[in-house]
């Protein structure tokens, strides 16, 4: 029932032989510190702090939304529906509201129904629970589809 893609690992190979290492020296010390070489390799893939993502590791941000949600559970307590209970967070903050809904799906992938929820505010590194229930038979799963953070 998720609607996230599983997330991408971000992962750095470090690769290095004895062949290729080299040493580059440290910048000047300043007040009688002492400098070191440190050992550089070749074919490391750098990531730089811009293509590191804004939210926790265990968060999947949806789309390029600034909003990030962690599900808390796929099989809520309430007879006879479907739905999912998410935490969210925010990367700017939504002092104004935030607002999210899904299409609800059958097994064929066709939609059956829809649910929404709102947080009035929210603001910057805060953090909100949103539910999406819907009692249509035949809903299997979610898809969220707009999420607006003012």
């Amino acid at each position: 029932m998720g609607i996230f893609a599983p997330k991408e690992d971000i992962t750095e190979q470090i690769k290095s032989d004895s062949s290729s290492e080299k040493t580059e020296a440290l910048p000047a010390a300043t007040n009688s510190e002492k400098t070191e070489a440190l050992p550089a390799t070749t074919n490391v893939p750098l990531v730089t702090a811009k293509e590191l993502p804004w939210y926790p590791d265990d968060f999947r941000e949806h789309f390029k939304t600034g909003v990030a949600f962690k599900l808390l559970d796929e099989r809520p307590s309430c007879y006879d529906c479907t739905g999912s209970v998410y935490e969210v967070v925010t990367k700017s903050g939504c002092p104004n509201g935030l607002y999210v809904e899904a299409n609800v799906l059958d097994a064929s992938g066709i939609i059956v129904d829809f649910t929404n929820d709102v947080v009035s505010s929210l603001p910057l590194d805060g953090r909100a629970k949103i539910e999406l229930y819907s009692y249509e038979s035949g809903a299997t799963r979610l898809l969220v589809t707009k999420v607006s953070c003012s």
